[in-house]
């Protein structure tokens, strides 16, 4: 059975959700706090975590000793506000994560560091820089999800029972702060995707409801949001993310098991003829890591005769 039929009452496995919209971005900042754990001594309380080295270490163009905290968390809650500052070497104010939740839920900073923040209890997300400009926002209602990037909105997501319709819009912004900061411009008509389900038969209708297949759905959609707005907020979490202590992932069998998981579900993808944008998207994000020294890989494979 293709990956996008259904069984009765099931939604289509190809919609984009909430929290893939979020990952595009967020992905490799929660693989970063896993990292520093992995490479540093932790300190944690119900409310705060810090990570110092166990020897003198140089980190955002600065010598610090050892034991000395190199990068932390702290948490604070203000009625169903939960705020998360991220600080960096030197305690360098870096940016801040609010999560607002549902009434009677709650957020630790142990799911926070784990990556296991409930996205079905959220009402809103924010992330803030260190001069609290609001660079990204979700708020989410029962039918409808909006997204804005520097107080303008680019996405939003109806849902109905059985019909999610994406809406793209255009808006122009600029970013500064500490050097780091660019001009975007994406000034187009809004556009819109829908896909219907019933049963097993689904439909995908385009912006002149012209029936189209799931890849044009999904290099639509890569093509207004993944590959524009989204690849600008990696970018900036990138730029935050040079101010925190260097890191290496190893598992314990010698391999690098986040670059292995990556390529299964890249292999998967390809299997599928799912999602073919986010496997040229890995392939030239592991190019440019190798470029810039932040993967390595140790090549022992036979000559090719």
């Amino acid at each position: 059975m293709l990956p996008w039929l259904l069984m009765a009452g099931e939604k289509p496995s190809f919609l984009i959700e909430e929290g893939s919209v979020l990952d595009e971005f967020r992905a490799q900042y929660r693989s970063k706090l896993t990292e520093l754990s992995q490479n540093y001594i932790v300190t944690q309380t119900s409310r705060a975590i810090t990570w110092r080295s166990h020897q003198g270490i140089k980190c955002d163009n600065q010598w610090f000793s050892a034991k000395t905290i190199l990068s932390s968390i702290s948490m604070s809650q203000s009625g169903q506000f939960y705020l998360f500052e991220i600080r960096g070497c030197g305690s360098k104010p870096l940016f801040v994560e609010v999560f607002e939740v549902q009434d009677g839920a709650n957020l630790s900073l142990e799911d926070y560091i784990k990556g296991e923040v409930d996205l079905g209890l959220i009402r809103s997300y924010e992330l803030r820089d260190s001069l609290k400009n609001r660079l990204f926002r979700l708020i989410k209602t029962n039918t409808v999800s909006s997204f804005s990037f520097l107080n303008n909105k680019f996405l939003e997501i109806y849902k109905q029972e059985m019909q999610w319709q994406y809406k793209a819009l255009g808006y122009q912004a600029s970013y500064n702060n500490n050097g780091f900061g660019f001009n975007v411009t994406m000034l187009f008509p809004d556009q819109r995707l829908s896909v219907n389900w019933e049963e097993d038969d689904v439909r995908i209708f385009d912006q002149d409801f012209t029936r189209i297949p799931v890849n044009s759905f999904l290099t639509s959609y890569s093509h207004a949001i993944q590959n524009s707005t989204l690849s600008f907020m990696a970018t900036m979490i990138r730029n935050f993310m040079k101010s925190l202590p260097s890191t290496e992932f190893v598992s314990s069998g010698g391999q690098n098991s986040r670059f292995l998981d990556d390529m299964r579900l890249a292999y998967t993808r390809l299997l599928n003829n799912l999602e073919l944008n986010l496997v040229k998207q890995l392939i030239q994000d592991i190019i440019k890591y190798l470029e810039d020294g932040l993967l390595k890989v140790t090549d022992n494979r036979p000559e090719t005769k």
